[in-house]
């Protein structure tokens, strides 16, 4: 037989895993149920559906972009969304992944802590001139051939992020 059940239910590395602080430090705050969602895709797609929803409330239109180079249209800008929940149970300490160089005008980076949100826009010249470099290359190493990139932090970090209150106003 090669089950092997018991040996893994007894392990120390399965006990540390169930005393894991996460699902604690999220427990009974605003943004539990999206913070838990498992799936990055499934989280990803409600992550958008909130800033799409917030944007709106906001008073910008919002559409689907129907491509799957960039996320919305909001105001008539091509929009990528990037969500982020707090990572190491520490309020505002964020890592927006998987950011590409693709064909959007604009960015949102939205940070989730349990009982806060925040919410930062960018243009992709803010990304060109910051984060598309080998600084913050996320995959395929500092000289490897995938553009994919990462920022890591608070919003308040980076000046290059942008206020939402300030979505409207020219570049």
């Amino acid at each position: 037989m090669f089950s092997h059940t018991k040996e893994f239910a007894s392990s120390n590395t399965l006990n540390e895993l169930s005393h894991d602080k996460t699902a604690e430090w999220w427990h009974d705050s605003l943004f539990e149920s999206y913070a838990l969602i498992r799936s990055p895709k499934s989280r990803g797609a409600a992550g958008e559906k909130l800033v799409s929803v917030v944007m709106e409330q906001l008073g910008s239109t919002v559409e689907r972009s129907g491509t799957s180079q960039f996320d919305r249209i909001i105001d008539g800008y091509r929009t990528e969304i990037k969500v982020s929940t707090a990572w190491d149970c520490t309020p505002d300490k964020f890592r927006w992944s998987q950011i590409r160089n693709q064909p959007y005008d604009r960015i949102l980076f939205c940070g989730i802590n349990p009982n806060t949100a925040k919410l930062a826009w960018a243009t992709k010249q803010d990304l060109v001139e910051n984060i598309f470099n080998d600084n913050f290359r996320q995959h395929a190493g500092k000289d490897g051939g995938l553009d994919i990139f990462w920022v890591a932090g608070s919003i308040e970090d980076f000046d290059w992020m942008r206020p939402i209150s300030t979505w409207n106003e020219e570049n």
